[in-house]
Parts: structure tokens; C-alpha cells; sequence
């Protein structure tokens, strides 16, 4: 890619070209690097690297490619000390950012984790409570009173006959 660039100038200058792109001919095998990485393996592996390392690694593909093209304007900059200082900040905050993606992901692992253990007891309490509501109801059948409801119940009630 770079070297047909420097094709578009004249014959003496490709070295020069070649040695102002060579911050950015790393950069690309680099970013290629990285997402050959993703493409291969165990398809889960695939996607739990989707999943975990998409976001941070765009973050620093986009930020890395920034920093290089705009390194480049530093010798014309009238306020180079700003500027880099301002170029360190973005990188802290891009840290940060992918500090906090990292927590939040970590976060929702916890409420899922929990969630699945608060469904699962949830069932599990259910399927006893109906294993010993039938067994109850089984054993009240057995003993001759079919569900009969007891009078004491309705003692004292405007539906009682006494």
C-alpha cells in the first residue's frame, strides 16, 4: 500500500517517502496483526475476544493511528507543549475508558452470575413446593377425605350452617 504511494513521486524521493511512512507502515501490519488474531481459533474463543477485546482494541487502533499522523505536525505547531500535553490526556482518558469498559463488563458477569443463581433457585423452589403439594393433596386423598374441606374452617362464618 505504502510503496505504490511513494510510486506517485519522482524516482529520488521514493527513500524519502518510505522513511516519512515508515511510522505508519507498522502501524498497518500491526492493526492487520491484531485482527488476523481475532479471526482464527475455537469459535468461542472467537467471540469472547468480539465480546471483551472489540471496543479497547479500536479504541487504540483509532488512537495509535491519531497520534502517529499528528506527530507529524508537531514541527509546524506554534503551541507543540499544549498540544502534547493535550495528546497525553487523550491517551489517559483512552486508558481510563478502557479501564471502566473492562469494569462495567466484569459488573454485568456478576448480575448475570446472579441472576442465573437467583433463577435457578427461584425454580428449584418451585418444583419442591409442587412435588409437596401433590404429595400432600396424594396423602389426604389416601386417607378417605378426597380434598374434603374440614368444617372447623368456615366456624363462625355467615357461610356456617350452625
Amino acid at each position: 500500500m505504502f510503496e505504490s504511494f511513494a510510486q506517485l513521486f519522482p524516482a529520488e524521493w521514493h527513500s524519502a517517502v518510505l522513511a516519512l511512512l515508515a511510522p505508519m507502515r507498522w502501524l498497518a501490519e500491526w492493526q492487520s496483526t491484531v485482527s488476523l488474531t481475532w479471526t482464527g481459533g475455537h469459535p468461542a474463543g472467537r467471540v469472547l475476544a468480539w465480546v471483551i477485546l472489540l471496543v479497547p482494541a479500536l479504541l487504540l487502533a483509532a488512537g495509535t493511528w491519531c497520534t502517529v499522523i499528528s506527530l507529524y505536525t508537531l514541527p509546524f505547531r506554534s503551541g507543540r507543549g499544549a498540544f502534547l500535553t493535550a495528546l497525553l490526556m487523550a491517551w489517559w482518558d483512552a486508558g481510563r475508558c478502557i479501564w471502566l469498559f473492562w469494569t462495567g463488563m466484569l459488573r454485568v458477569g456478576f448480575a448475570l452470575v446472579g441472576w442465573v443463581i437467583g433463577s435457578l433457585r427461584f425454580s428449584l423452589l418451585m418444583v419442591r413446593n409442587m412435588v409437596l403439594g401433590l404429595l400432600a393433596r396424594r396423602s389426604r386423598c389416601s386417607t378417605g377425605r378426597r380434598g374434603a374441606i374440614s368444617s372447623r374452617a368456615f366456624r363462625g362464618s355467615p357461610f356456617s350452617s350452625s
